[in-house]
């Protein structure tokens, strides 16, 4: 039986926008080189401290520690969604420090399928303890899918990707294997990247549920992605490659078309929009919530965008929203690993008054 391996990196700070937020995403990650390697069942992930989670991924080391057979623990703080995925983590701690434990466990978010939260509103952050093993074994050409990668191969791992292409709802929907049983399946692409941004030697990191052909539609699915210019902007000595989650719920979920999880990569400065009602200013109010619901249109930027019940309601609010989700573009691949283009999404808008200046912000 052939093991995986994934590639994860050295020295990342790995930035994750919370969903629907447009607070970190317009920062982006310095590419970083990295290098393989550790097997498949040298990993073991915890979440609350009791409940183990078993993972058909391989697990890649530092390097100093894999060649000096060194354990590691780490605990990350992670928000768990509806779907069990990790849309963001933070490190908590990391034993021994300084070696890059931490980093490569944040690197493993999009591989962690864990007990979702029940509650599509629950944002409490939960401990997922992530515990490395180190190991005698050397990864071989028998051991790998792809021979070229034996040995310590420097890369560059491409973070917070920006698509340019990206599967649509009808795609991921004709995708949806024959075995898959109705169930939602998940899946993990490593990818290298070209220079014109088309993927290439894409193979499966993880899929969940086994067995049922999950991987290889993601597999198929990676051809439909295409990486924006602005991803490849850095400038880099190692070739570019990229991890792509990809979440399958069965055809009828995907009918609604909504988008839960967008990442915004463009949009209005928070910090003077002066977009606050008129009619709410006067009768005394310092604060309100808008909502406007939109439609993505196939370059990401949102169309024929309509008001819905503020908070207050009626006193123009909703309106504001309006024209500020007007001017937001959103990445083509949601936080939680699916399409969005052609999809509707609401965008929750809070607007504050001040004596010095007007401002307003997504919460």
């Amino acid at each position: 039986m052939r093991a995986r391996i994934v590639l994860a990196t050295l020295g990342l700070a790995l930035i994750s926008p919370g969903a629907g937020r447009a607070d970190p995403a317009s920062k982006t990650v310095s590419p970083v080189v990295v290098t393989p390697i550790a097997p498949m069942d040298h990993v073991t992930i915890r979440l609350n401290g009791k409940d183990e989670v078993s993972h058909a991924i391989m697990i890649a080391y530092p390097s100093h520690a894999y060649e000096s057979t060194q354990d590691g623990r780490v605990a990350l703080n992670c928000r768990i969604d509806t779907h069990g995925l990790a849309e963001w983590c933070e490190i908590g701690s990391e034993t021994p420090s300084g070696v890059g434990f931490g980093k490569i466990a944040l690197q493993m978010r999009p591989l962690f399928k864990l007990p979702p939260a029940k509650d599509p509103n629950d944002t409490a952050m939960r401990s997922v303890a992530v515990l490395f093993r180190s190991s005698e074994s050397r990864i071989s050409s028998e051991t790998i899918p792809n021979p070229a990668l034996v040995g310590a191969i420097p890369l560059t791992m491409v973070n917070n990707p920006v698509w340019s292409e990206a599967p649509t709802f009808g795609e991921v929907a004709r995708a949806y294997p024959a075995h898959g049983g109705g169930v939602e399946g998940y899946a993990v692409e490593h990818c290298g990247v070209g220079g014109n941004g088309l993927l290439y030697h894409c193979w499966t990191l993880a899929e969940f549920p086994a067995n049922r052909g999950f991987g290889l539609a993601a597999h198929r699915l990676s051809r439909e992605f295409r990486l924006a210019p602005s991803s490849l902007a850095e400038k880099s000595d190692f070739p570019p490659w990229v991890d792509i989650p990809i979440r399958m719920p069965p055809p009828s979920a995907l009918q609604s078309r909504k988008v839960d999880a967008p990442i915004w990569v463009s949009g209005f400065d928070a910090r003077h929009p002066k977009v606050f009602p008129a009619e709410a200013a006067a009768k005394g109010l310092t604060a309100g919530r808008g909502v406007a619901h939109c439609r993505v249109a196939g370059n990401g930027v949102l169309r024929a965008c309509t008001a819905e019940p503020g908070q207050p309601d009626g006193l123009g609010f909703s309106q504001a929203a309006v024209k500020l989700a007007s001017t937001l573009k959103a990445n083509l691949w949601s936080r939680d690993g699916g399409p969005v283009a052609g999809g509707e999404v609401d965008v929750g808008v809070e607007l504050r008054l001040d004596p010095q200046s007007q401002s307003a912000g997504l919460p």
